[in-house]
């Protein structure tokens, strides 16, 4: 076979192998272009004011319930210092300690002393002459309350009858030595109980009551309890 022969069989071969050939640079973009197209596309502004509306109203909501629960447990914690404060009085009351450090002197009696007209504060007292209420020069502690918290109700659980008498303007819990039983006085002239119900109360409304029995017995009532009698026996 000649040579020229071999040169034409080479280049026939080589023009059908590229028959049906599109070169790259001839392919469509268009499918590209529109995948490009539509990454780039965003927000619209009524979109973005919707999520920053869903945004603002749950924030909202989680500061709210925030402040809700901080208020709930202050309350919760101002209780159970009235209530240990009752405890620290008959702590006192049953056994013998000065009035004062270096003062000499030993009080019989020691209570806690609640007034509607201090709502602020409260007195932990030594009942030096044993009337079985506070008088002026007998304070051993004075019990502050914090910014937004305050007394509420004053009751008596009356012994004859078990009415519960809620109009009391002070009351004095107090214990004698030896004895661990809880003593009172209010500002209903000989007036019995059986139980006493301090109060707290915050800025918004809650409430939280101690209770005090003639046994001794010293408990927190649950929140925002209204029947206290009823509902904290």
């Amino acid at each position: 076979m000649s040579i020229f022969s071999q040169t034409y069989r080479f280049f026939s071969k080589l023009t059908r192998a590229q028959r049906g050939f599109t070169p790259l640079e001839r392919r469509p973009l268009t499918p590209l272009k529109k995948k490009v197209s539509r990454s780039l596309t965003g927000f619209t502004l009524i979109e973005m004011l919707v999520v920053s509306a869903i945004i603002l109203i749950i924030t909202t909501f989680i500061l709210f319930r925030q402040a809700q629960f901080d208020s709930t447990t202050l309350l919760r914690s101002l209780a159970y210092s009235g209530a240990l404060s009752v405890r620290q009085a008959q702590v006192y009351g049953t056994s013998i300690r000065e009035t004062t450090l270096g003062s000499g002197v030993f009080a019989r009696r020691y209570g806690v002393y609640v007034s509607a007209g201090t709502t602020d504060s409260y007195l932990l007292f030594a009942d030096l002459d044993l009337d079985g209420e506070y008088d002026s020069g007998e304070t051993v502690n004075t019990f502050r309350i914090g910014k937004g918290y305050s007394l509420g109700r004053i009751c008596g659980l009356v012994a004859s009858g078990s009415t519960l008498n809620c109009n009391l303007t002070w009351l004095s819990v107090y214990f004698t030595r030896p004895n661990t039983d809880a003593f009172f006085k209010s500002s209903q002239s000989g007036e019995a109980y059986s139980a006493a119900y301090i109060e707290f109360m915050s800025d918004g409304a809650s409430t939280r009551a101690i209770k005090i029995t003639s046994t001794g017995q010293i408990s927190v009532c649950p929140r925002d309890v209204t029947d206290l009698s009823a509902s904290c026996p």
